[in-house]
């Protein structure tokens, strides 16, 4: 092959190189200025309610909403069918990426939306409502070139979008595009108590066998090492702040195996009750119910009204709290003995 035939293999080599890089470039700040606004509706204010559903397989689908509690997402097992609490972080970034939405025009040509994995029976739609009234439905197809981008059309529209969000991906959906239907637990909160033991000032257990209660001395902190007041069935004693933290952090933060319907804690007889307050004093509060001893899991209500199932082994650690330092004493003595050895 001579000489002049190599450059000109070469030139032709570079300029789809080129050609490539410039049809598939990832999408910059710079860009986003001249982009178009897929929807401009949620900048007129913020959707409370969402629903997704995978468009090859709407046996589920996923429904958010907004109440005067936070965000719920419905969940349907088993013949339940109820309102759980929903990740609010999960939800806010998932709006926080709607609102300010633009996307670079890739296509017009209803016969290519296959090719974005937006054609019938594909992509995953998305429904915005707020006070009851639609907003916007877009269709989420596949995966950019790029990382963090989205192939996106309206569903009112035939033109497709190249986005710098990885909206399958706030879906908690990793594969290129959706395939399957949508999964509702990844949006379920299962923390019942957020707190850390650091954020309590008191917090006490009440039942018909047992009752305690600890807190926070006041005007007795130096550097952080207070005392506590620990009562056991009437009984008080003073105890470190060490002593304190390894009581609470048996229960803060506090999370459960599953979200129940309401009516199941309603069918129980209940059997204690677990009352916190935090550093801005606000108190909260957990009703206990009986214990599945087979499948070793207890039922409690928030007092918010949300039911969770919960392991027994908590709630042994409820009645019994000063039990773990106990635990500590004989550690400490054991690995004294031991040394002296």
């Amino acid at each position: 092959m001579r000489f002049w035939q190599l450059i000109a293999l070469g030139l032709i080599f570079i300029s789809l190189t080129l050609l490539y890089f410039l049809k598939q470039r990832p999408m910059s700040q710079e860009m986003a200025k001249v982009f178009i606004t897929l929807l401009p509706e949620i900048k007129e204010g913020r959707p409370d309610y969402i629903c997704a559903v995978s468009r090859s397989d709407t046996s589920k689908k996923l429904e958010l909403r907004k109440t005067k509690d936070g965000w719920e997402v419905h969940v349907k097992q088993k013949e339940q069918d109820f309102w759980a609490p929903a990740k609010e972080s999960r939800v806010e970034k998932l709006i926080k990426d709607l609102s300010d939405f633009t996307g670079e025009l890739r296509s017009s040509n209803k016969k290519y939306l296959r090719d974005f994995g937006l054609g019938q029976g594909q992509g995953l739609e998305v429904v915005l409502k707020r006070d009851g009234s639609h907003i916007a439905k877009i269709v989420v197809g596949k995966k950019g070139p790029s990382w963090g981008t989205s192939f996106v059309k309206r569903d009112d529209s035939d033109r497709v979008f190249l986005v710098s969000r990885d909206l399958l991906g706030d879906f908690a959906i990793w594969t290129n595009e959706i395939r399957g239907p949508i999964e509702v637990r990844p949006w379920m909160d299962m923390v019942v108590i957020p707190n850390t033991s650091i954020d309590i000032e008191e917090c006490r257990f009440e039942s018909k066998a047992v009752n305690w209660s600890l807190s926070r001395q006041k005007g007795d902190e130096k550097d952080g090492n207070g005392t506590w007041a620990f009562t056991v069935k009437g009984k008080k004693r003073l105890i470190s702040q060490e002593d304190a933290s390894k009581i609470l952090d048996q229960f803060f933060p506090f999370y459960a195996r599953d979200a129940l319907p309401k009516g199941e804690f309603e069918a129980l007889v209940k059997k204690g009750k677990f009352v916190y307050k935090d550093r801005d004093g606000k108190e909260h509060s957990l009703l206990i119910s009986g214990c599945h001893e087979k499948e070793g899991y207890c039922l409690l209500r928030d007092d918010r009204g949300y039911v969770f199932k919960v392991d027994r082994a908590i709630i042994s650690k409820l009645k019994s709290p000063g039990s773990i330092l106990k635990k500590a004493s004989r550690r400490a003595k054991k690995e004294g003995r031991m040394q002296k050895r």
